[in-house]
């Protein structure tokens, strides 16, 4: 092999010599299964609840926002362009089931989800309280939350 001229050259030479080496993992990776997006695990609810609402979620927890304290916070300043919260700590959520109908409607109702609408057969947009998201996307009937689209205005 001919050396190559430039001195940057030889440090990829030398990376693309070391990555090429095959070594053997030294432990299985995790069941895909198992594992849900953005290493959530599927048995969790949280598996079901798209990254910005969990984002949106992990702040407010992070600043010691709580069921009992919701009422004297401010709320509100959770939102971001694609997450709203309202002033009783609700977020607005598109949830998609696996057939809307009476059961879903009522079983979403019993977890204090307030429905605005529906979208198609498959889609109820309504407001969940911060600390019930989990519970919502853990139910058996919810295939996923995520934030509802919003129109742009241009």
């Amino acid at each position: 092999m001919i050396p190559p001229a430039n001195p940057w050259m030889w440090l990829v030479v030398l990376c693309l010599t070391t990555s090429c080496q095959t070594s053997v993992p030294s432990e299985p990776p995790p069941s895909s299964v198992a594992m849900a997006t953005n290493n959530v695990p599927a048995s969790s609810g949280m598996a079901k609840i798209a990254p910005p609402i969990r984002h949106v979620l992990q702040r407010m927890q992070d600043d010691g926002v709580t069921g009992q304290n919701v009422a004297a916070r401010t709320t509100t300043a959770y939102s971001n362009p694609l997450v709203r919260v309202d002033a009783l700590g609700r977020i607005h959520t598109a949830i998609r089931v696996t057939q809307v109908d009476p059961q879903v409607v009522s079983g979403l109702q019993a977890a204090q989800v307030e429905i605005d609408q529906t979208a198609g057969q498959d889609t109820i947009q309504g407001w969940i309280p911060f600390d019930r998201v989990e519970q919502v996307a853990a139910l058996s009937f919810v295939r996923d939350l995520r934030p509802p689209r919003y129109a742009i205005h241009r």
